[in-house]
């Protein structure tokens, strides 16, 4: 989550498909029934580093099964 500024329920959900040209890129959910609100953030190298050593075949904050976390769940292990 540093690095991003997503929320709980939205850093769930970010994973290698967010990442366009140098940047993470999500609509955020809170925003959701007006189109959501574009969030591009450029990806900061400490960040890069981390990302590079992740599955790119599941979100970034998998569950040890790489199935999605909830944003509950999420905030049980913060």
């Amino acid at each position: 989550m540093p690095y991003t500024g997503a929320a709980r329920v939205d850093a769930v959900k970010l994973g290698p498909n967010n990442i366009r040209n140098g940047k993470i890129e999500y609509r955020r959910q809170k925003t959701q029934r007006s189109g959501g609100v574009l969030i591009s953030v450029p990806i900061h190298p400490d960040l890069v580093e981390v990302l590079d050593k992740l599955p790119k075949d599941r979100p970034f904050l998998a569950t040890q099964k790489g199935a999605m976390r909830s944003a509950g769940g999420l905030g049980n292990l913060m």
